[in-house]
């Protein structure tokens, strides 16, 4: 990961942070259900093409739970195990 330390803190806080709400939201009630039932299951894998709603429909369904969550949003410049762990370490 390029660019200066403060850069570096300003990217690595949109990958860790929950995505805000928007306005005008329509619930999923159905694939929040979905969701709820994969909790039994102790891993939930959402997949979809970019622009489907995946990170809308996550935040939101995290957002009403009471259970302690950890976000991580990974994209292509992600691909490499060692340079993701190297930056979210501070040092790349």
């Amino acid at each position: 990961m390029e660019g200066s330390p403060a850069e570096r803190d300003v990217l690595l806080a949109t990958k860790l942070q929950v995505p805000r709400s928007r306005p005008g939201l329509v619930p999923r009630r159905r694939l929040a259900d979905r969701l709820e039932e994969g909790l039994n299951r102790g891993l939930v894998l959402v997949a979809a093409p970019a622009g489907y709603g995946k990170s809308v429909l996550l935040s939101e369904w995290v957002r009403g739970m009471t259970e302690p969550v950890a976000w991580l949003s990974l994209d292509g410049g992600d691909n490499d195990p060692v340079a993701v762990l190297a930056s979210r370490a501070g040092r790349s």
